[in-house]
């Protein structure tokens, strides 16, 4: 699945687009490659892998992988991403979904 954002929304001269790549088996992103027109890279070639992990019954990213490709079109990583300590302060509860 492909998806960008309105510029008219967003005031950005560029938008971010991403292909979404989605578990067959549950509704969840796994991974995703996209585009940072604001670093100049205009095409959805970086990829970012994710890692869930349940938090208050939901379904949480908490680590995500970067790996951009070098000159050769290989994918090395380039960082890790990990996310602690979640809260919510909302109103949305696991009946919600």
């Amino acid at each position: 699945m492909r998806l960008t954002y309105d510029s008219g929304i967003t005031g950005k001269e560029q938008n971010d687009e991403y292909i979404l790549y989605f578990n067959s088996e549950i509704p969840l992103v796994y991974q995703y490659y996209f585009s940072l027109p604001a670093f100049s890279e205009m095409k959805p070639i970086l990829l970012m892998t994710l890692n869930y992990e349940k938090v208050d019954g939901l379904q949480i990213a908490t680590v995500r992988k970067s790996f951009p490709p070098n000159a050769s079109g290989e994918f090395g990583i380039n960082g890790i991403y990990t996310s602690k300590k979640h809260f919510f302060q909302n109103s949305f509860t696991v009946s919600n979904y």
